[in-house]
């Protein structure tokens, strides 16, 4: 990969790290929110609705902390030459189509199905 690519990606990669900072710090107050209102329930219809939504809360929450965690690893690797747009399970490279669809990606796609499968 040459080094103009590099720098777009990088660029990328900064712009979502910085969109998923700003998305956390936003969530987290108004999680802060979903707490407080939570004492207001009128009854166990509410209370259960309540329950949802701090559970899909919580769970994109999540997502965003695995999403954030791999975009930073990411970064790291363009940071040290020669292993940016590698994947981790077999070493070869990654095809430039594929990281420009998700720049943050760890995987072919032939081992991202490896591994998905292997989960199931």
């Amino acid at each position: 990969m040459n080094k103009k690519d590099l720098i777009s990606f990088k660029k990328i990669l900064i712009q979502k790290r910085t969109e998923l900072l700003n998305k956390s710090n936003n969530n987290t107050h108004r999680g802060m929110n979903v707490d407080l209102d939570i004492d207001d329930v009128g009854d166990e219809i509410d209370t259960a609705s309540q329950n949802s939504e701090k559970e899909m809360y919580f769970e994109l929450v999540s997502n965003d902390k695995i999403t954030l965690n791999a975009v930073n690893d990411a970064l790291d690797k363009i940071e040290k030459k020669g292993i940016y747009g590698k994947c981790e399970y077999c070493e070869n490279i990654i095809p430039f189509e594929r990281l420009k669809a998700i720049p943050w990606t760890k995987y072919c796609i032939k081992c991202q199905e490896e591994i998905e499968n292997l989960k199931k």
